[in-house]
C-alpha cells in the first residue's frame, strides 16, 4: 500500500499529469520512480522522483523531462483547513546548510488530501541533491499559520541519489 501511495501521490502534478511509473530504489522509507506521464504538460514524456511518506506526511520530488524545474510536493491530511490554490511561502533547510526559499501553491491530491507544490531550478538539482544525499534531517516551514513546520529524517536519501540523477539524465 505504502508504495502505491508513494508512486501515485508524487506522479500527479497538481493540475492534472497522471503518470505509469515504477518503483526503481528503496531505501528505508524513501523511494526512486520512473515512468512516463499520461497526460499533463510535458504530454507523455519521462518522469523521475523520490518521494518518502509516513502516517501523516507525505514528500517528494518529481523531475519532467524537458522541463527547466524540478518539482516538490508536500501533502497531509492536517491541511484539511488549508484552501486550494492559494501562494505560500516554504522554506527548507537540509541540516546547516543554508534556506531554499520558495512560493508553493496549493491543491488537492486525488485522495482528497490537500497538497502544495513549488518549483526548483533545474541548474540547482545538483545543490539541492548533494545537501539532500548528505543529509540527516530537512526542516520545512510555512508562511501559513495553519501549517506548522515539518522535521523529516532523511535516512536513505544516500542510497538513492545516484538512482534519481540517473533517472534524470535518461529523460526523454
Amino acid at each position: 500500500m505504502r508504495l502505491v501511495w508513494i508512486v501515485a501521490a508524487a506522479c500527479l502534478a497538481a493540475a492534472s499529469a497522471a503518470a505509469q511509473t515504477k518503483i526503481i530504489a528503496t531505501s528505508g522509507d524513501w523511494g526512486v520512480f520512473s515512468g512516463k506521464t499520461v497526460s499533463g504538460d510535458n504530454k507523455g514524456g519521462g518522469v523521475c522522483g523520490v518521494s518518502r511518506e509516513t502516517d501523516t506526511q507525505y514528500f517528494g520530488l518529481k523531475l519532467f523531462a524537458g522541463e527547466d524545474t524540478f518539482s516538490i510536493q508536500m501533502g497531509t491530511k492536517r491541511w484539511a483547513a488549508i484552501a486550494e490554490n492559494q501562494r505560500i511561502g516554504v522554506t527548507m533547510r537540509i541540516d546547516s546548510q543554508p534556506l531554499w526559499r520558495a512560493t508553493g501553491n496549493t491543491f488537492r491530491f486525488p485522495d482528497g488530501d490537500m497538497g502544495i507544490e513549488y518549483d526548483i531550478n533545474r541548474n540547482q538539482v545538483g545543490k539541492f541533491m548533494t545537501e539532500f544525499r548528505a543529509g540527516t534531517r530537512i526542516h520545512i516551514t510555512f508562511a501559513n499559520p495553519g501549517m506548522p513546520p515539518w522535521d523529516l529524517s532523511l535516512t536513505g536519501t544516500a542510497a538513492l541519489s545516484d538512482a534519481f540523477m540517473g533517472c534524470t539524465r535518461t529523460l526523454k
